[in-house]
């Protein structure tokens, strides 16, 4: 578990350092709410308007954030698991 823990922490890390980059302006906007609808079986269409916004960046940090969190969890929880053996 501590070894998924710490490669999901650093994916999530990394994909969030690459949202605040301006590869991340090529993206649509309502990207998020396009990969909910993938799993949603809503009948309604709803169209987008690319139009240029200025971003806010709160839920990448957070995302970010708990990705630092999950890789310090999983060292924790290895260096823990290799004390006890």
């Amino acid at each position: 578990m501590d070894t998924w823990l710490t490669r999901i922490g650093v994916i999530s890390t990394i994909v969030s350092i690459l949202l605040l980059t301006p590869l991340a302006d090529l993206l649509p906007i309502g990207l998020w709410s396009e990969i909910l609808d993938l799993f949603c079986s809503d009948e309604n269409h709803i169209y987008h308007k690319l139009v240029p916004t200025e971003e806010y960046y709160l839920d990448t940090f957070v995302f970010m954030f708990l990705g630092f969190t999950a890789i310090i969890v999983g060292k924790y929880l290895k260096l823990k698991k290799n004390k006890s053996i």
